[in-house]
């Protein structure tokens, strides 16, 4: 089983490599065989990869992020 995301650019799915990368590792942190999971990147696509026959129970938990950008010049004194 195969969730993909077509993220648009590639530095918005390296973000999603690197979320399925933490819910990969979470899974291992709660006794899921390594070997049953991976994550890839390819261009503007990111993978999350379940072995065949293996269960795995993905729970999808909404988030929304603030991010603020200063310019580094008004960070100087």
């Amino acid at each position: 089983m195969n969730l993909t995301v077509d993220a648009g650019d590639p530095a918005t799915a390296r973000a999603w490599k690197r979320a399925f990368d933490e819910v990969r590792q979470r899974a291992i942190e709660e006794s899921v065989e390594p070997s049953w999971l991976s994550t890839g990147q390819s261009g503007n696509t990111a993978t999350l990869t379940v072995q065949p026959e293996k269960k795995v129970f993905l729970t999808v938990y909404p988030a929304n992020y603030t991010v603020s950008i200063y310019n580094a010049a008004s960070l100087m004194e």
